[in-house]
């Protein structure tokens, strides 16, 4: 199984079942895509995309067991509002899957009655975690919505991305990794997930509180100003909001050496349109200079995401064992890091239906976690 795979089973494992949600998306259904159109894609994406067909995951042994063909798990439900719709999905959300033997999806028909505020048909689908990420969530969006899709075969498997990982990155102990020297000198005496020391985190390294918080802020500035304002500095947006959280944080009272935690796709341009569980986190160091000045930071986030860059598909549970420090403690420990986050596209507000465009919008320029 890929390293993401294992060190969520483990978490789950050593953190007392805890378990991120499960991906349930709510799609709206035309009269032209039929129960039986509906069927007969699922029917080919699961053909097609592997991950679609584990059928266990054997954390003892390390394996995944990919079934030959699967029963689809597809079954009808009859809704009366949008509300128990809402419901429905928030449930499917914390729903485990079994992963004994059965697929890691399901998907639901709903119907809604006549008179319903929104289309009356739904297709409301859910996944594990351990099988897709946001970026494969919509592939497969495109694919069940899209004009009927061709039934060639998408540019690289999971089982095969599955093997490349293992083979690229093996033991971190024998330091074999393509990119386990320049990690080991980016990070030097320093973790990948190094706690962000500021005041309002009370003891950072200490007893986590078991809480995430997540600080999502509208930006000052409209999008547009953001991106001239990167090209006048020769880099992007997000590095610009990077280099500013990092002088944002000094100026809060952290050390000038700062290790921020960064979502990466974590898949090679040869995966772009297979379905897995990718997405992976990337430690971001920056030290050594003036980072309480803006401008200062700014070139210095410049500067080190381009030589991160070429190192992006190194994974963090990978790193975690290589550079965590000693002890066995690396998968229990839930340091106040700062997860750092950029979306160049409109953010709708909470608690918006399914089928709706959200009533307001903001620009999210960040979010930063932390446990304690």
């Amino acid at each position: 199984m890929s390293w993401q795979q294992e060190g969520r089973l483990r978490r789950a494992v050593l953190r007392g079942g805890e378990r991120p949600l499960n991906l349930v998306m709510a799609l709206p259904l035309g009269e032209d895509l039929t129960d039986e159109e509906i069927r007969r894609r699922l029917e080919l994406i699961t053909a097609r995309q592997d991950a679609m067909r584990i059928v266990d995951l054997s954390l003892d042994e390390g394996r995944l067991f990919y079934a030959d063909e699967i029963e689809l798990p597809l079954t009808s439900a009859d809704l009366a509002s949008p509300d128990e719709l809402n419901a429905f999905v928030r449930q499917g959300e914390r729903t485990p899957f079994d992963g004994s033997g059965v697929p890691l999806w399901n998907a639901t028909l709903v119907t809604l009655p006549d008179g319903s505020d929104g289309p009356a048909r739904y297709l409301v689908v859910g996944m594990d975690h351990l099988i897709t990420d946001g970026l494969s969530q919509q592939a497969v969006t495109d694919l069940l919505l899209a004009p009927m899709p061709g039934a060639e075969v998408p540019s690289g498997s999971h089982h095969d991305w599955v093997r490349w990982q293992r083979e690229t990155f093996p033991d971190p102990a024998e330091g074999i990794g393509p990119s386990h020297e320049f990690w080991a000198a980016r990070l030097k005496d320093t973790t990948p997930d190094q706690a962000l020391k500021v005041p309002f985190c009370i003891a950072p390294d200490g007893e986590p509180s078991g809480r995430v918080w997540s600080l999502r802020r509208p930006a000052p500035v409209p999008a547009s100003r953001l991106k001239r304002a990167a090209a006048k500095l020769r880099t992007t947006p997000f590095v610009l909001v990077l280099g500013a959280v990092a002088s944002t944080a000094v100026a809060m009272g952290s050390e000038p050496d700062v290790t921020f935690r960064v979502n990466m796709t974590g898949r090679p341009m040869a995966h772009l349109d297979t379905l897995g569980c990718f997405s992976d986190n990337m430690p971001v160091r920056l030290s050594g200079q003036d980072l309480s000045d803006p401008l200062t930071a700014v070139r210095h986030a410049r500067e080190t995401w381009m030589s991160l860059v070429p190192h992006q598909t190194t994974p963090w549970d990978y790193l975690l064992e290589a550079f965590g420090g000693p002890g066995d403690d690396t998968l229990t420990r839930r340091p106040a890091q700062w997860l750092v986050n950029y979306m160049p596209w409109e953010q709708p507000s909470t608690g918006c239906r399914p089928w709706r465009p959200p009533a307001s919008t903001s620009r999210s320029w960040g979010r930063s976690r932390s446990s304690p």
